[in-house]
């Protein structure tokens, strides 16, 4: 039996679950797996981090994930048990740090330092009550109070320890949080240069410069005028630019998001030094599927349902191991081509021969749809647009095509292909982000520009809808969830994700040497090529790595289904529901998996697998099937047919290479064989002892 690697994808809108219901999977497999139990305490424990700076409370879900999260657990290819795992993070919602909509919060991580902090570290680091700062408390109904905020703080730090931050790195994570706030309250104001309009910061708020200055381990002046001016190289000569107030909040804005990035990445890779331990082999390292561009070869089969598997089934029951633990390679480990389930038993995949099986838990930000989206949510979106085309491209096209390869009789299913709004945002000539980047390297580039290209470029797309007036700032795009319409002011500047060279600069002069850290990687990059990258940019070169990992896999879909919309126990709304299993594409999905054939084998796999159930000639016994077995397999697996199955049966259906089955009859198939066995065996058991 092929042994591959499997994902297991959580989807769904906003609020519907995903995020526990990960949890609730990677409590299961590490309780069952065995293995290093420090490694599956330690995945456990690396929830409570990422969730407090990566989490949010947002409109409709008091704990929404504003990243997306790819938990990767290795497994001992024999014994099953956990050896290893790995954890990667795909687009931080960082604009969320200095900007949030009305009634959401910042990351939980910032309340609960303020709530759990003992009061002598927050004095000395000058921190007072979160409705003092801007980054915190943007309006009057800014979410500030949370009973739980001082307990998580404990478990945070607890967590932290236990996945080995040293002691220094916790207080440092602390002090740039610190740091962080202390910049938001920052406010400048108009000010003459030689005669040249200029800003500085407001003698007022100079205080607040300092205790950010301190921490990030920089001088006040330095700070200040990193974020008021811009050195610009011509001809050999440096020109100092005057930024004026509005440009001085935009940079003091990118300086704050992009620490605050960094800090995340570099807390996600501490906790992998902690649970990742790489191959090794004869002293020389196994490349594996993290250190390589491109992850696995394995091919991905499908699945649909709440909670439900890819059109696989094993050979036969598998019996636990030997040891106290379950051996979950045993019971998982199925073979899959691209569009269903091919049983092998006699080949490896690429995974097991380095000596390791993977499973991998998916959990991206859900489809959303708010009173006011703007670029975040375009990107969040696609990647859910992403997501439903490999579900429909499994489910729907790959099964299909094969039916009729293999000339099975088959009425072709209708289904909704969103290939089309792939194509709109980011596949066809000067799509949606191509015209966001175009426009962002303008110098006089502007939302209001960029919708007009929109609008002639698209403006006649099925997909598409049209500002309704030319005085609105907003377009609408007919995703398979549903119409949304995003607000393009702040589009250019999101994309852009400015971050000037004299900010680095001054990271680079800091005696923080842990800030100094955070950017390592940023200083050894071309400086060039780092500016170039646009968020959409880099957000699409990591949906191209993240899609690239699932192809590698044999993937499981969970579809979560929000109960309603106002985050309320034991309240169904049946209407949402329905929608929401509706642009799922679970009508669809039901009626292909009713009418369709998820099991299927090669016919000598077949007849190895059911040959109790042939008819032999009398006296032919083994030899005879061992002859037959070699020649004429498809006549064997039509003979099985026949003994099994009525003859005008359309639960299985006989293909040119290979027979389909319905998940009933292969379970029928495998309850009739194990009978025959076991009359084969009680008729032995008998003439060898007539007594």
């Amino acid at each position: 039996m092929l042994l591959s690697d499997l994902l297991f994808h959580f989807s769904g809108e906003s609020g519907a679950g995903k995020t526990e219901s990960t949890k609730l999977l990677l409590q299961f497999i590490t309780a069952i797996s065995g293995g290093d139990s420090n490694v599956g305490r330690r995945i456990l424990d690396s929830n409570p981090i990422m969730e407090a700076f990566g989490n949010a409370k947002t409109l409709r879900n008091d704990n929404s994930s504003r990243f997306g999260k790819y938990v990767d657990i290795h497994f001992d290819r024999k014994s099953g048990k956990i050896v290893s795992a790995r954890i990667e993070q795909y687009l931080l919602e960082k604009s969320r740090i200095v900007r949030q909509a009305i009634g959401e919060r910042n990351f939980h991580a910032f309340y609960c330092m303020l709530a759990g902090m003992p009061s002598q570290d927050k004095h000395r680091l000058g921190l007072k009550d979160a409705r003092f700062y801007n980054y915190l408390c943007q309006d009057s109904e800014s979410p500030i109070d949370n009973p739980n905020d001082a307990v998580n703080f404990e478990t945070i730090v607890a967590t932290m320890r236990h996945l080995e931050f040293a002691d220094n790195e916790v207080e440092e994570i602390w002090n740039l949080l610190a740091a962080l706030l202390h910049l938001g309250n920052i406010s400048f104001c108009e000010d003459l240069h030689e005669s040249t309009d200029a800003s500085k910061v407001k003698d007022t708020h100079r205080s607040e410069l300092r205790y950010a200055s301190n921490l990030l381990g920089m001088s006040h002046v330095c700070l200040e005028k990193a974020m008021t001016t811009k050195r610009i190289q011509t001809a050999g000569e440096c020109v100092v630019a005057q930024f004026l107030p509005s440009n001085a909040y935009t940079v003091r804005d990118a300086f704050v998001k992009t620490i605050y990035d960094h800090l995340f990445r570099w807390m996600v890779e501490k906790i992998n030094e902690a649970i990742y331990k790489p191959i090794f082999k004869e002293d020389t390292r196994v490349v594996d599927r993290h250190t390589s561009e491109h992850w696995g070869s394995s091919s991905g089969s499908s699945c649909s349902g709440f909670f439900t598997r890819s059109n696989t089934w094993p050979n036969s029951p598998n019996p636990q191991s030997s040891s106290s633990s379950f051996n979950i390679t045993s019971n998982i480990g199925f073979s899959s081509s691209e569009s269903g389930v091919d049983l092998h038993p006699n080949t490896q995949s690429s995974a097991a021969e380095n000596g390791r099986l993977s499973i991998g838990v998916l959990d991206i930000f859900g489809f959303e749809n708010f009173s006011s989206n703007s670029f975040e949510q375009l990107c969040i979106n696609y990647a859910n647009e992403n997501i439903q085309q490999y579900f429909v491209r499994h489910i729907f096209k790959l099964e299909q095509d094969e039916y009729l390869a293999e000339g099975i009789n088959w009425t072709h299913i209708n289904f909704r292909d969103n290939q089309d709004v792939l194509d709109l945002i980011a596949h066809q000539p000067l799509n949606v982000l191509a015209l966001v980047d175009e426009e962002s390297r303008f110098p006089k580039g502007s939302d209001t520009s960029f919708l007009s290209k929109l609008n002639a470029r698209h403006g006649e797309a099925n997909n598409y809808i049209r500002p309704l007036s030319t005085v609105e700032t907003r377009f609408g795009i007919v995703h398979f969830a549903g119409p949304v319409y995003y607000n393009v002011e702040g589009f250019l500047e999101k994309n852009r994700d400015t971050f000037n060279h004299d900010l680095l600069d001054v990271i680079s002069k800091s005696n923080n040497d842990f800030l100094r850290k955070l950017f390592e990687k940023r200083f050894n990059l071309n400086e060039n090529r780092s500016r170039s990258l646009t968020l959409g940019t880099q957000f699409k070169k990591s949906l191209e790595r993240l899609m690239s990992i699932i192809n590698s896999c044999h993937p499981f879909f969970v579809r979560c289904i929000k109960p309603n919309e106002f985050k309320l126990p034991k309240c169904f709304d049946r209407n949402l529901c329905v929608r929401q299993l509706r642009y799922a594409g679970m009508m669809e999905t039901i009626q292909i998996r009713s009418l369709g054939y998820p099991i299927r084998y090669e016919f000598a796999d077949f007849v190895n697998r059911f040959h109790m159930l042939l008819k032999l000639r009398a006296g032919g016994g083994v030899n005879q099937f061992n002859q037959m077995r070699l020649t004429r397999s498809q006549n064997l697996v039509e003979e099985i047919c026949r003994t099994a199955f009525a003859s005008d049966d359309l639960t299985y259906a006989i293909g040119s290479t290979k027979v389909f089955l319905r998940v009933s009859e292969q379970a029928n198939l495998i309850c009739a064989n194990n009978l025959m066995l076991r009359s084969y065996y009680n008729q032995f058991a008998t003439s060898a002892n007539p007594n």
